[in-house]
């Protein structure tokens, strides 16, 4: 695993616009503008079923969503990040939400021709290596929708291979929608 670095995240701001990460197959780059397009595309009913968000209505909304991310990550809040092959084809957005706290939650979502070919826990395992080699963590968090088995299964793979815990099930109400969803800590230690 490859990543640059941006120091331990303290309580001061740091720029996160900068985060690249590789992996054995994928490069997880700054999100962009440049990805308006693919994100649209991607970002289809069959990819949100089981996400709090709708598909965008417009390249308008995909836009804004963009410069709120790209934002974040300079404030150092948040990081969005563009799944790519290494030969450049998009897949996806991986993210680290509330980078600034103790508790970071991964993220991630796959557009339909990318799943079920083991990119969801390589981009998982990638997260979370970079956030125990780059920030002051006590855990990270994952959560899905209990429907949603391939992304829980993600985070057992990543309870299984850096420790932690299922943490539970709990019915929320987000954006409108009932789920009941599964928690997860993953407790990964610095490697050397």
């Amino acid at each position: 695993m490859r990543g640059i670095g941006m120091g331990k995240q303290s309580k001061a701001i740091q720029d996160l616009s900068k985060v690249s990460i590789e992996s054995e197959r994928l490069v997880l780059k700054p999100i962009s503008r440049n990805y308006g397009r693919d994100i649209f595309a991607g970002f289809d009913e069959q990819v949100t079923r089981f996400l709090v968000h709708e598909p965008n209505e417009s390249l308008e909304q995909v836009d804004d969503f963009l410069a709120k991310s790209i934002q974040s990550a300079k404030d150092g809040t948040d990081l969005d990040l563009a799944i790519t092959t290494k030969d450049g084809e998009f897949l996806g957005i991986g993210s680290l939400h509330h980078v600034d706290s103790r508790e970071p939650e991964i993220g991630l979502w796959l557009k339909t021709a990318a799943q079920g070919r083991g990119f969801g826990s390589e981009l998982a395992f990638a997260i979370a290596e970079w956030a125990v080699d780059n920030l002051d963590l006590d855990h990270l968090q994952y959560r899905a929708d209990a429907k949603n088995v391939r992304s829980w299964k993600i985070a057992e793979k990543l309870v299984q291979k850096y420790g932690g815990r299922f943490a539970g099930e709990e019915i929320e109400i987000l954006g409108g929608k009932e789920r009941t969803t599964r928690f997860y800590q993953i407790t990964p230690t610095k490697t050397s």
